[in-house]
Formats: structure tokens, sequence, C-alpha cells
């Protein structure tokens, strides 16, 4: 997971392919751009900000010198959440939300980032796999379960690049 994400280099002459292209090895703003994202035990989370500034966080990044469009990111987390047939209200600070709800915020973020592939540590999920409630509507290809990990495999982005 750390070698694909970009956290760690693969050994000398090993090759990561992504897409049929060959990647000597990744960043972690490569993975990303290549719709990698991963959710680590400790969610990275803002708990001072609300549930849509923290799904659309990395969206609103590239736009450090531009306006905050708070509809914008309370649109795509309501779209992202009801997706996954969740009720979360996207104006409550994360701080005051249950570990469970949390880590449907997570998983919201990383769908939010554009991912193809999305991996998370199931052992540390409180929810159950959202990923096969009948409410769950995401274009998902192939869901792998590997003791402790959960790797998702989208075959499109959960938000339309239309959606802001």
């Amino acid at each position: 997971i750390k070698l694909v994400a970009g956290v760690h280099q693969p050994d000398p002459g090993s090759v990561i392919e992504i897409g049929g292209v060959a990647h000597m090895g990744l960043g972690p703003a490569e993975a990303k751009a290549l719709g990698i994202q991963v959710i680590y035990q400790d969610l990275s989370l803002f708990p001072n900000l609300s549930v849509a500034e923290n799904i659309a966080f990395d969206r609103n990044l590239a736009g450090l010198a531009g306006p905050v469009r708070f509809g914008a990111m309370r649109h795509v987390a309501g779209e992202l959440l009801g997706r996954l047939g969740v009720a979360l209200p996207v104006d409550t600070p994360v701080g005051q939300l249950s570990i469970a709800e949390r880590q449907v915020v997570a998983i919201c973020r990383g769908l939010a980032g554009d991912a193809r592939l999305l991996n998370y540590a199931e052992k540390f999920l409180a929810i159950a796999h959202p990923f096969e409630l009948p409410e769950c509507q995401l274009p998902v290809g192939h869901v792998f379960v590997r003791r402790d990990w959960i790797i998702l495999h989208l075959l499109q982005p959960a938000v339309p690049s239309d959606a802001e």
C-alpha cells in the first residue's frame, strides 16, 4: 500500500504499473494525481472544520489564493454522503461526530480526491462495510478484502469533475 501511495520507493529494478503505465517509483502527489487515496488509522481530519470542509479539503488546496466556495463544498459533501447512503449534517464540526461518522467523512474525503483506488484499514472501521450497503451508489469495480485492509477499485471518479 505504501509503495503505491508514494510513501516508500520500490527496490531498484522494481516497477509499479498503473493503468498500463510503468512507474519506477511514485511520490505522494503523483500517486494522488493518479487517483490513489489511502485512509490511515488517524483519519487525518480537522476536528474544528465542518464535514463539508473536511471532505473538500484537498480540492480547495489548489485555490488558496481564491475565494472559498462553501456552496460547492456542501454540494460535493452532500453528493458523496448521499451516494454512500449516509445522512450527516455537512455544517457540523467533525469533532462533534462519532468515530464511525468520522470514518465516513474520511472515506468521502478520499473519494472527493478523484479516487480510482481507495485503501483503508478495515479493522479500524467502526461502521458496516459502506460499499456493500444497498444504498451505496458508487461505481465500484472490485472490492478486495485482505485481512485488515480493504482496497476499493472505482470504475470512475465518485464525483464528476463538473460537480464543482
